[in-house]
């Protein structure tokens, strides 16, 4: 008799705090629903334990990991290799089990991308039949454009990523340099207020990435202004990682007022999910069952 099927797989979520979070609820329901013998729980751990945790989850023999904050960043130094986009962020949110050791992954960029393939449904052509360069522009972390630059072949389509410089959204004659001041061998192009109405490549995505606007006194009332600003691509559309509270009112309405859709928070949570259970398991969940997991479970 093969025991090759008697141990279940089990993956742990660690992280401090961890109430409130979602990953147990919702793999559990993947794995159900898709007949795998899977077990998903959730650990709370001490920071000044996390090394103890991971150790432990190595010799019980676990799988995988779900690596919350504040651990992704000491969890890299634990790990036997990383992805490309784990090296360049310097931080890990998923990790597993191999035979020659345990390998870690950021997958945001991943997640992105696969929900950006289903929103934009394909490229734009020019009248010679050749692909219209576009953009992607990220407005706060460049560490978060530079890796999305190193993801662009997934899409269908000619795109680059522009990362917006310092994120500040008012005029400023030092912010025209199209160079980056902080990191010289970047391949991501950095760009200032004044080239955004004359880029070459319209923009397409506008990610934010960063704090919210309407947080920081005198930029939120300039947000509007900054849009207004862009030269935008044809059916463009808006990605705010942290959700709409990103945006002030005024933006919302701008945006509202030329049908440009705003990616909810929601919708990329469901993306990271699917590919984070894919990491583990190799295993394509439904995007529709995870959203409706994550409304369950949050009660949006």
């Amino acid at each position: 008799m093969s025991t090759d099927r008697v141990v279940q797989p089990m993956v742990a979520c660690l992280g401090y705090p961890v109430a409130g979070d979602p990953t147990q609820f919702v793999m559990s329901r993947i794995a159900r629903e898709a007949c795998l013998d899977w077990r998903f729980f959730t650990s709370q751990v001490e920071p000044e334990q996390f090394e103890t945790a991971f150790r432990g989850v190595q010799a019980l023999g676990l799988s995988g990991l779900s690596i919350l904050e504040p651990f992704q960043q000491p969890a890299v130094s634990l790990l036997k290799s990383l992805s490309n986009q784990a090296s360049l962020l310097g931080r890990v949110s998923v990790a597993r089990r191999e035979e020659d050791g345990w390998v870690g992954d950021h997958t945001q960029g991943s997640a992105l991308m696969q929900l950006l393939r289903a929103r934009l449904g394909g490229h734009s052509l020019r009248e010679d039949g050749t692909m219209s360069p576009q953009s992607i522009l990220v407005r706060g972390s460049r560490l978060a454009a530079e890796m999305l630059e190193g993801l662009t072949t997934t899409l269908e389509g000619d795109f680059r990523v522009l990362s917006f410089k310092n994120g500040d959204p008012d005029p400023d004659p030092s912010a025209s340099k199209s160079t980056a001041d902080d990191s010289t061998a970047s391949t991501v192009q950095t760009v200032g207020y004044d080239e955004l109405a004359s880029l070459e490549r319209p923009v397409r995505v506008l990610l934010f990435d960063g704090a919210s606007m309407a947080q920081q006194p005198g930029k939120a009332k300039s947000l509007t202004k900054w849009l207004q600003q862009i030269a935008w691509a044809t059916s463009p559309v808006v990605v705010c990682t942290h959700g709409r509270q990103q945006l002030d009112e005024g933006a919302l309405e701008w945006l509202k007022g030329r049908d440009v859709p705003i990616v909810e928070e929601l919708e990329l949570m469901a993306y990271r999910a699917a590919v984070d259970f894919h990491f583990w398991t190799e295993y394509e969940p439904s995007i529709e069952l995870i959203r409706e997991s994550l409304e369950e479970y949050l009660q949006w």
